[in-house]
């Protein structure tokens, strides 16, 4: 007579790790908007501490600027200009009159003083050669500024302690929000009419 032994297999069957599976698969849907959310806000709020660092950095700049023209009789920062640095190097500016972004040159009107303020907001700001950043400055006093991870980027900050208001929009990246600061600083503060 021959007795066999039955072995009793140890382990998962498979409805039971479908089960498991799909419980996993349930988690997930519910903590990724959850954490893309987190995601999104605090890139926002790196973004906002870059703007007001950068802020803080122009107005000490420009207020050299203003000790100098005083006893020089010039006006560097006299007007309004929106001045922006692209992450890489570049600066451009926009002045009151002007319409599109301009590079600065050898011909540009105090085009060394805008290189050189920007510069220095780059050495004194850690990090910020990486940062695009725009400012708004209004007869030597930075109104506001602007800042992002890159230029296209959507996780845009915004600081200022002036009246400007401007509604901060998620679909919009750090070029449009730039430009919207001088359209706003246009209706608000027209020197022209």
């Amino acid at each position: 007579m021959i007795f066999s032994k039955r072995r009793s297999v140890k382990g998962f069957t498979l409805t039971e790790l479908i089960v498991v599976i799909a419980i996993i698969g349930i988690l997930l849907a519910v903590l990724m908007p959850t954490m893309s959310g987190y995601y999104w806000k605090s890139r926002v709020r790196s973004a906002n501490a870059n703007a007001k660092m950068v802020y803080n950095a122009m107005q000490t700049e420009v207020q050299k600027y203003l000790s100098i023209d005083r006893h020089s009789s010039t006006s560097t920062f006299g007007g309004t200009v929106l001045l922006k640095y692209d992450g890489n190097g570049n600066v451009q500016f926009i002045n009151v009159a002007g319409t599109a972004w301009a590079n600065i040159d050898a011909s540009t009107p105090n085009g060394g003083a805008y290189q050189s303020v920007c510069d220095a907001v780059n050495r004194t700001v850690s990090g910020a050669n990486g940062v695009a950043w725009a400012v708004l400055i209004d007869n030597y006093i930075v109104k506001s500024a602007v800042a992002a991870p890159y230029e296209t980027s959507p996780h845009v900050g915004f600081y200022t302690k002036g009246t400007i208001t401007i509604d901060h929009p998620t679909n919009e990246n750090f070029n449009q929000r730039a430009e919207a600061l001088l359209r706003d600083k246009r209706t608000v503060y027209d020197t022209s009419s």
